[in-house]
């Protein structure tokens, strides 16, 4: 049986089926780009959750986070290929707390503030390299942050790689979540690009007007 030929996907093919800016935020917690406090200067006044009580996202046990991890490595016990603990089961594998902040918008500002793709644009970037269409993947870990940025991939609809690159934490790594990111300290060790450098080079490719395709 022969396969049928690939067809580029325009804009116009899934513009019905892409979600207005008010449907993103109420029905999928997107940051509300008029909430002042997420975004420029008044953000990111605490980078590190050192010091502070999180739930882990593997255990759900309560702990304090900490850089110092000596003897930690296996205080969290839990299923790693399930989401939430599972009752009656202690789990089969150990490892240290992490953390993430879900869709806190608040919680994420004070690590670091937001910024559209409107301010990039307004900082200089140019449209000539903006696409209709991209399917963006990013690879996350836990830092003292929270789950953070380790990698980012753009591609086109004619399946180009516009951009892959692993990206430099800001806050000491906790568990580089390799079972399901892929990454590891070596590939980290050799990454160039933090993560205002990331967001920058994302939206070379990106603009207020691209639509991007995800996944959860």
């Amino acid at each position: 049986m022969s396969r049928l030929p690939k067809a580029k996907l325009e804009k116009e093919d899934i513009l019905t089926f892409s979600l207005k800016p008010s449907e993103l935020a109420w029905k999928w917690g997107y940051p509300d780009s008029k909430d002042k406090s997420l975004f420029g200067d008044t953000a990111g006044s605490t980078p590190s959750g050192e010091g502070e009580r999180q739930r882990c996202d593997r255990c759900s046990s309560i702990y304090t986070v900490s850089s110092d991890l000596a003897g930690k490595e296996r205080e969290c016990r839990h299923h790693y290929t399930k989401a939430k603990p599972v009752p009656y089961s202690q789990g089969c594998s150990y490892g240290y707390h992490v953390f993430r902040h879900n869709d806190d918008d608040k919680a994420l500002a004070k690590r670091i503030g937001y910024k559209s793709v409107k301010e990039y644009a307004e900082d200089g970037e140019k449209d000539k390299d903006w696409v209709d269409v991209v399917a963006l993947d990013c690879e996350m870990i836990y830092t003292l942050a929270g789950l953070s940025l380790a990698r980012v991939t753009i591609i086109d609809t004619a399946e180009k790689v516009l951009l892959d690159e692993f990206v430099k934490p800001t806050q000491k790594v906790i568990d580089y979540n390799t079972t399901f990111s892929g990454i590891t300290k070596s590939n980290l060790d050799g990454a160039t690009m933090d993560l205002e450098g990331a967001r920058a080079a994302v939206c070379k490719f990106i603009g207020p007007e691209t639509i991007i395709v995800g996944h959860g």
